[in-house]
């Protein structure tokens, strides 16, 4: 545990094999450690647990069948993909295609290879997102998107769905990218955010509620750092403060309304951010290692009590936060000592402390043997 660390429910035991990523989905969340193994927890209806079965676990199984070590692990609604040395592996639900192997199969219990349209694996990919029926990936020179379409959200200038990865139009230099419900957003090189797909609640920064099938950019906002997307909205660090758009009708935006918003405007009293993680209706940052928490809460997620919150608020009690991760009703952090917390709805086991009673409060995710 690094010093000064003092996160509550402290077990005091010595953990050899650190956590160092976290994905939250829909109901069910998973994990890497710095030894690659990557492990999940949760709902499992669809196998997104990856263990090869489709029953729920209160506490992480390992994910079965990946090739070699997980750098980064991402969680969407009820799938999940991992990065494994420039390949990318899914499972879980593939109705719409998303785990981009060519097939639209229920359920996938155990990873598959996402491939591109010629059938060729994607082999160069340095990053990946999950949304809740779409998935993309972004390479050196492109990012490619795979499974529903229907608002455009895979970026190719259609709304056909897809099994199987495809390039976005006309974006290059991207530095990150980030998926919601129906739309996909990247952040670029050159600070610019762009977003295309779905656009109901204006979450890509334009006001006609019209669906874009191409990337474009989010107008007056040119010197993002860090990019965040939820449900249906997006914020953005700059250098100087926090600046979110989109559906607000919980209070996500953290403006200090419900009023929703095509235009970026700065979250109430917080400048800026190190970590930006947003779930289907609440949103948390991370700065100097402290947790801040804002929308909907009445399932615990946003931490301390169940109520929901229009401005940021201090979250968890955790210090020392290296990352934090956001699903539909609950939020998880690992800390710079390699714990991992978690807090909100856990009914299904989301929580993975081996129980399923929600906490407002931080449980410590059972570290696995």
């Amino acid at each position: 545990m690094d010093a000064g660390e003092s996160p509550p429910n402290d077990a005091g035991s010595i953990v050899t094999d650190r956590f160092c990523a976290v994905a939250a989905g829909g109901r069910h969340t998973c994990a890497t450690t710095d030894s690659g193994t990557a492990y999940c927890w949760g709902a499992n209806e669809s196998g997104q647990l990856g263990d090869g079965t489709t029953g729920d676990r209160r506490q992480p199984v390992a994910v079965t069948g990946l090739p070699g070590a997980v750098v980064f692990i991402a969680a969407g609604s009820s799938h999940t993909c991992g990065l494994v040395a420039g390949t990318v592996w899914c499972w879980g639900a593939n109705a719409s295609g998303q785990l981009g192997n060519r097939a639209t199969s229920p359920r996938e219990p155990t990873p598959v290879q996402v491939v591109r349209e010629d059938g060729s694996p994607l082999t160069d990919a340095l990053g990946v997102a999950a949304g809740t029926s779409h998935t993309c990936a972004r390479t050196a020179g492109e990012v490619l998107c795979w499974g529903e379409n229907t608002r455009g959200q895979l970026g190719d200038a259609t709304t056909s769905s897809k099994p199987f990865a495809v390039g976005v139009d006309g974006l290059a230099h991207v530095a990150a990218i980030a998926v919601g419900d129906a739309f996909s957003c990247a952040l670029l090189t050159g600070a610019v955010v762009q977003c295309w797909g779905d656009n109901s609640d204006g979450q890509l920064g334009a006001t006609s509620p019209s669906s874009r099938p191409v990337p474009r950019p989010v107008p007056g906002l040119s010197d993002a750092t860090v990019l965040g997307v939820g449900g249906a909205h997006v914020c953005a660090v700059t250098e100087s403060q926090l600046l979110c758009w989109g559906a607000n009708d919980r209070g996500q935006l953290g403006d200090g309304t419900n009023t929703g918003r095509a235009n970026p405007a700065p979250t109430d009293d917080l400048p800026s951010a190190t970590e930006l993680a947003l779930g289907a209706a609440h949103s948390c940052a991370v700065g100097t290692g402290m947790v801040r928490c804002w929308g909907a809460g009445s399932a615990g997620q946003l931490g301390g009590d169940n109520t929901d919150a229009t401005s940021p608020r201090p979250s968890s009690g955790l210090a020392e936060v290296a990352v934090i991760a956001t699903g539909t009703a609950h939020t998880c952090a690992v800390t710079r000592g390699g714990r991992l917390y978690c807090w909100g709805a856990n009914d299904d086991g989301r929580l993975g402390d081996g129980s399923s009673r929600s906490s407002a409060t931080p449980v410590e995710v059972v570290h696995p043997p």
